[in-house]
This record gives structure tokens, sequence and C-alpha cells, in this order.
């Protein structure tokens, strides 16, 4: 209680976190007859400004100020790319805070720290190519071509085109057939390793017949010659591989006496180790003997010469030597025969 018609003055205060508003507050007055006096001072409850750093470029939901004695709650910023570590409240990263409290006051400046993300792989794409080559030739080199792994980091394995996927080797093939290439592209940082693979053939090399080898014999008849061996063109050497010549004949021009330069041969087959590799090409018309096969004459023999002709060869069919005038042939002879008349008898005649 005051003096009646006393004025009085009340004096503002400081309060943490609060402004004192001059302008609605009633800080003076007279005491009143019943001796009270009511006076109002207000205060407005601060608002605080928040700066973000190191969020520009960030999906940033929270709010850019806070209110003493409300505080805030802080949400996750988000930026592709980046892993987001939290608010903190120096440059250093130092102190993470994960919201403003009610007590707190002043303007806030908060850092946002970001942790680059590692991105998840995607799986790449791949290619590889190779030409066909002949057995015997320099091997072909693969072609890879990658657009997400690129070509620096290739390697290679071979295995034949039927082969289970366990027998894959480095070892490049040299043998004729049909075989696959697997290309395995190594990973990036943003890509998986990849694989690709490719079919190609090792195709037989040819075998040319250049010549021949018969075995000189005696005139038999025939134009027949047994061959002893078949010269070939293109076989690589310390190769096996050769044309089978057991029982293998070819014929001569004309079956009579004499040398003979070149021979027809029957359709060939090959032997040998390594005749896989190879492709023999038929000979067409005559193949060239060397050395020439010689027919000599032969003597005659067999046969058997009678009283009326000479002895037949069993080889050739021709007579020669002269008449055997003991060796008759061609049955018995009757000579004297007289036929009997009805006034003279006959006679039978004598028989040789």
């Amino acid at each position: 209680e005051g003096t009646v018609g006393e004025t009085v003055t009340a004096d503002a205060k400081s309060y943490t976190g609060f402004t004192y508003h001059a302008d609605k507050s009633m800080v003076s007055g007279q005491v009143l007859a019943n001796g009270s006096l009511e006076l109002a001072l207000y205060y407005d409850r601060n608002s605080y400004d928040i700066q973000y750093v190191n969020a520009e470029d960030a999906t940033n939901s929270n709010a850019s100020s806070y209110v003493y004695g409300v505080g805030l709650s802080l949400s996750d910023a988000a930026k592709s790319g980046y892993t987001f570590d939290g608010w903190y409240t120096e440059r250093s990263f130092t102190n993470k805070i994960t919201s403003i409290s009610t007590t707190d006051t002043g303007n806030v400046t908060l850092y946002a720290k970001w942790i680059e993300a590692t991105p998840e792989k995607q799986n790449g794409t791949a290619s590889v190519t190779i030409a066909d080559w002949t057995y015997g030739d320099a091997s072909a080199a693969p072609v890879p071509a990658s657009a997400t792994n690129g070509t620096a980091n290739v390697t290679y394995q071979y295995k034949a085109q039927e082969a289970a996927d366990s027998a894959y080797s480095s070892t490049v093939p040299t043998d004729a057939g049909t075989y696959t290439v697997k290309a395995a592209f190594a990973a990036t940082d943003s890509y998986n390793a990849v694989t690709a693979t490719a079919d190609f053939e090792i195709k037989p090399a040819s075998l040319t017949v250049t010549g021949a080898t018969a075995v000189d014999r005696t005139y038999d008849g025939t134009k027949i010659v047994q061959i002893r061996e078949v010269a070939l063109s293109g076989k690589i050497s310390g190769d096996e591989a050769a044309v089978v010549c057991t029982n293998l004949t070819g014929t001569i021009s004309s079956a009579n006496a004499g040398t003979y330069n070149s021979v027809t041969l029957p359709a060939l087959t090959l032997n040998g180790a390594d005749k896989s590799n190879y492709t023999l090409v038929q000979p067409t018309g005559t193949v060239t003997l060397t050395p020439a096969v010689k027919i000599a004459e032969h003597t005659h023999t067999g046969g058997k010469a009678t009283c009326v002709s000479k002895a037949k060869c069993s080889v050739c069919g021709e007579e020669y030597g002269s008449v055997d005038k003991n060796n008759h042939t061609g049955g018995t002879e009757v000579k004297g025969k007289v036929e009997a008349t009805a006034t003279k008898d006959g006679y039978t005649g004598d028989t040789y």
C-alpha cells in the first residue's frame, strides 16, 4: 500500500531470453483512494536466427530461427552423393548437436558435416570379338570393348567350344578346332567386374600332293603300280601327318613295259598324330612320279606246247617257243578204214 495520490514508478527488469516491451507496459501511476495501484510490465520471448553453413545445395527442412524456452529439434539434411554426419557448432566439427535447448539464447551458426558416399556399383557391359585363323599362322588377338569398365585391365582365357567352363585356361590354343575366348574386364569405382565371350575357329591347314614314289616291277599285263610314298606340301616341320600308303596303288597310262613319269591316284587319307590339323587336297589329274617307275620286260612263262601249237604265256597270253611233236593233242585218228560191200569184206582201219 502507498500514500493516496502518490505517483509510483516500477523499474523494468532484465530476464534471460526475454526483451522488455515498453509500448505495452504501464510502468507508473497514482495510488488510488483505497491505497491500491496496479502496474503492468510486458516482456517478449526472444527469437534467434539460425544460419546453416555447408547446406546451401542440400535439402534442409529445419527452421531459420528458434524461440527461447521452446528450442528446436534439428533434422538431418540430405545431399546427393553424400552421407550427412550431423550439425556442429563450429567449423572444425568438434561439438555435434541434435537440438537447440529451451535455455539456449543468441543467434546460432550451425555447420553441416558431410561424408562422401561410396556409390553402389552398377553392373557393367562389355563385348569381345576375335578373328578366325589357320593352323600354323599367328594367333589373332581378342578385341575388347566396354563403355563402362574400359579396356585397360582385361584378361583372357580360352577353352574348346564344347568343353565345360572349368576347362578355361590362359593358354592360347594352337591346334585346329572351334574354341571360345572369355574376356574378364576388371571392376572400376562405379562398375562391377564383367565378362564377355566369343567363339572362333582355328581352321585346318591345307596339304597339297606334290608327287609320289612307286615300286618298280616286272610287266604283269596291268596298269597298277604299288605306291610307296606320297609327297606333301604345306606341312609344318616336326608335325606327324602323312598319306596312308599301306596297300595304296595307282594307275599308270599303259600296261606295257617301259618308264612312266606320272600316275593317277585314288582318294587319299591322312594318318599321324597331327592329321586333325590338316585338310588333304585330293589330287586331280596325274601326279608326278619321282623317280619314274620302271616296268621291266617279263620272261614268258607258263602254258604248254603241243604237237600243233606253241605254249601260251600265263602272264601276257602270247604264244612263245616251238611246238612239241611229242605232245600230241586233239584225240585219235583212224587210218586205212575200208567200207564193206556185197562182194567184198570191209576193214575197220588202224587207230593212231
